[in-house]
């Protein structure tokens, strides 16, 4: 069984402690530090991750999410078939309105999504 001491003497390497008491404190502030970090840099903890785009259009109705999904879809196909640019026309045609745009673009994968950005500056 590891002792708070050695513990606390892992996190912090080869420090000493003049008595346990002070052991216990140097753990807790590094266990404390640990969250902390965490909870900033997004990673493993108790607090939630915040992203920029966590929640838009999640309150939008169900019929708009569907027809969506159906337009995430068929993007996807048109850059597995190699026309990223149809798929880019293809979403500016419908006309969507800026948290519909970023609900749709959660749909797809990270490749679908670079494709079809990249494909912007594609000319006709």
């Amino acid at each position: 069984m590891t002792t708070l001491r050695e513990a606390a003497q892992r996190l912090c390497g080869k420090a000493r402690w003049i008595n346990d008491e002070q052991a216990i404190v140097a753990y807790e502030d590094m266990m404390n530090l640990r969250d902390a970090l965490d909870a900033t840099t997004g990673k493993k903890g108790d607090a939630p991750v915040i992203t920029p785009k966590s929640g838009i259009g999640d309150d939008l109705p169900d019929d708009v999410k569907s027809s969506l999904v159906d337009i995430a879809a068929q993007c996807v196909d048109f850059v597995k078939e190699g026309q990223p640019r149809r798929a880019y026309e293809f979403i500016k045609e419908q006309k969507l309105e800026a948290d519909q745009e970023v609900w749709l673009s959660r749909q797809m994968d990270s490749k679908t999504r670079a494709a079809i950005k990249a494909s912007k500056d594609i000319p006709l």
